[in-house]
């Protein structure tokens, strides 16, 4: 619940310090916007014995939640949190490239990540539900309406009912494909050998985003879009699952990987911006000491194990 919004939130530099743990932010942070959906997450996919493709897919569902019923940015066509993909692909009131890039961001960075190294720092409670059944249907029931709710509202840019009928149709449909994603359990265990190559494929990750945006920035055929951005998504998948990284260490590694230039890249914007410098490289070095000192004690993991 913690993790979550301090790696979407604090260490991409979307909020600084000073906002992100003001009360009323950070209780909205853990209790509606990532903390709780994310543990409930976690809640079904253990329950339901679901493996890594289910907290992804999950994870898009969320970020629908999230950028849609929330924010809202999805039911806008200007102004959007990056602006390169203002004024593109607005179709049934939705801006569908941001739509389902933000998804992709927010299933990996606020779902998945945060989901594994929780299981990787308390490994033997990672198969246990944490929640009663009937208590956790009961949360996801109200975090849902209040969204709903909130979405639907007489205040300016709420939206509309046809767009909550999309958003949480397709909510719906990502839950719906995520619970055929079974956990497997006749999986050779793979052994890493060095730290390297999932941390740098991690850090790959801006070229990939540096290009997704230039293309929403020239506004091509939607369809050239998408086809860049599943490949993008295809082909880091294939990479992972190629080197053996799904079902160990790697795949964490990779997330820190994915962390530390997104820190850096978040730190670069608000300082060229003149953003509460001193704040945000204070916060900006603390996260990379702290991100790269969980890759070396992997690293020694990994050296103790061999």
């Amino acid at each position: 619940m913690f993790l979550s919004p301090v790696l979407a939130e604090l260490v991409s530099g979307s909020a600084p310090a000073g906002v992100f743990f003001a009360p009323t932010t950070f209780a909205l942070f853990l209790f509606l916007g990532y903390g709780l959906p994310v543990l409930l997450i976690r809640e079904f996919v253990v329950r339901r014995g679901l493996n890594q493709q289910a907290i992804f897919t999950l994870g898009l569902g969320y970020g629908i939640f999230n950028e849609g019923l929330l924010a809202k940015t999805m039911i806008i066509q200007r102004n959007l949190p990056i602006h390169e993909f203002d004024n593109y692909g607005y179709l049934l009131g939705i801006s569908v490239p941001w739509a389902v890039t933000i998804s992709v961001w927010h299933a990996f960075s606020a779902v998945l990540f945060p989901i594994l190294f929780t299981h990787r720092l308390y490994e033997t409670e990672s198969r246990s539900p944490w929640l009663g059944k009937k208590s956790a249907t009961i949360l996801a029931v109200l975090v849902i309406g209040i969204a709903a709710v909130g979405f639907l509202g007489k205040s300016p840019g709420s939206g509309t009912q046809p767009e909550a009928g999309i958003l949480l149709t397709v909510i719906a449909a990502c839950v719906f494909v995520a619970s055929r994603f079974r956990r497997r359990s006749d999986l050779p265990p793979v052994t890493l050998i060095t730290v390297w190559p999932p941390l740098f494929a991690g850090w790959s990750v801006l070229v990939a985003y540096a290009v997704l945006t230039h293309l929403a920035a020239v506004k091509p055929p939607l369809i050239l879009f998408f086809l860049a951005l599943g490949g993008v998504v295809v082909a880091y998948w294939a990479l992972i699952r190629k080197r053996g990284w799904g079902g160990s260490d790697a795949l964490i590694l990779f997330g820190l990987g994915c962390y530390m230039q997104s820190a850096l890249l978040g730190m670069a914007a608000r300082v060229m911006g003149r953003a509460a410098v001193v704040e945000t490289l204070i916060v900006g070095v603390l996260t990379e000491i702290i991100l790269v000192s969980s890759a070396i004690k992997i690293r020694r993991s990994l050296k103790c194990a061999s």
